[in-house]
């Protein structure tokens, strides 16, 4: 089912609590939701590549939880109708401050930093030079953490306050590697908030 040109998972629920979701079809999925975070009702659980067309993935309507088992191994994971692509697992009192908890024990992340865009990205802005962010550094609102090549053309990627991210984080870690390829809406980094 296609919603505001977003496709809907599958969702099955899962005999331990929690619930399965499911491919809706045949593809290249990318931009996978890291482990430990929370997903709500009609959250992006990243995009399905399917002959040259990329369609976002939401959640549908009552299905929420945060983010179980490891992400895939690949950047574009192929999937079949019906795969899983990953498992919801319950948090009591579902809702942002109920996961963060979860997600510090776990050693994990509620917040996490994705691209507006698809393309390459690059996290300094010339070969040898420093990173524009590293693991652990505090990063404010408008800070510059990296480079989003699309076409050969170099543009900023900015730290914003929005999407339910705070002002002012800690970077905790990379969720990509330095110049692959991402999908828009794919996870960049994992956040720490201050």
């Amino acid at each position: 089912m296609s919603v505001d040109g977003a496709l809907e998972v599958r969702v099955r629920a899962h005999p331990d609590g929690g619930w399965e979701v499911l491919a809706p079809g045949v593809g290249l999925w990318t931009g996978a939701p890291a482990h430990g975070e929370l997903l709500e009702p009609g959250a992006r659980c990243g995009t399905l590549v399917t002959l040259g067309r990329a369609q976002a993935l939401r959640l549908p309507a009552g299905p929420s939880g945060v983010v179980a088992g490891d992400p895939p191994s690949l950047r574009r994971a192929p999937v079949g109708a019906g795969e899983l692509l990953f498992r919801l697992a319950p948090v009591p009192g579902a809702g942002i401050a109920a996961a963060a908890p979860q997600a510090a024990r776990a050693g994990e992340s509620a917040l996490v930093f994705r691209t507006a865009q698809a393309g390459r990205f690059w996290r300094r802005p010339e070969p040898g030079a420093a990173a524009y962010v590293g693991e652990g550094d505090l990063v404010e609102n408008g800070r510059t953490i990296g480079l989003l090549e699309v076409m050969k053309t170099f543009q900023p990627v900015k730290y914003r306050a929005e999407h339910g991210l705070p002002a002012r984080v800690k970077w905790l870690r990379w969720l990509t590697a330095e110049g692959a390829e991402v999908g828009e809406g794919e996870a960049l980094a994992a956040l720490e908030a201050l």
